[in-house]
């Protein structure tokens, strides 16, 4: 899956279990964009963050969940998902 592997990174903030898979499954059910980081020609991309979003209304949405890998903190991921 693409979300736990991020999720899992960051224990700190996603250090419950229970919460953690319930993310991970509601990832297959809600929109989700991610940021990846591209490799030379025929290699594996690797997924750096990742962005959920919980649309109740037509005109309104809010972020259901929203993770970064540590190793890319502070480099402007998070708000590129954002934007």
């Amino acid at each position: 899956m693409l979300v736990e592997p991020i999720l899992r990174s960051v224990p700190e903030w996603f250090g419950i279990e229970e919460s953690t898979l319930a993310y991970v499954s509601a990832s297959a059910r809600v929109p989700t964009w991610a940021a990846f980081k591209t490799y030379p020609i025929a290699a594996p991309s690797e997924a750096l963050g990742f962005v959920s979003i919980s649309q109740h209304y037509p005109l309104s949405a809010e972020v259901h969940c929203m993770a970064v890998r540590r190793s890319w903190h502070r480099k402007g991921i998070g708000a590129s998902l954002l934007l």
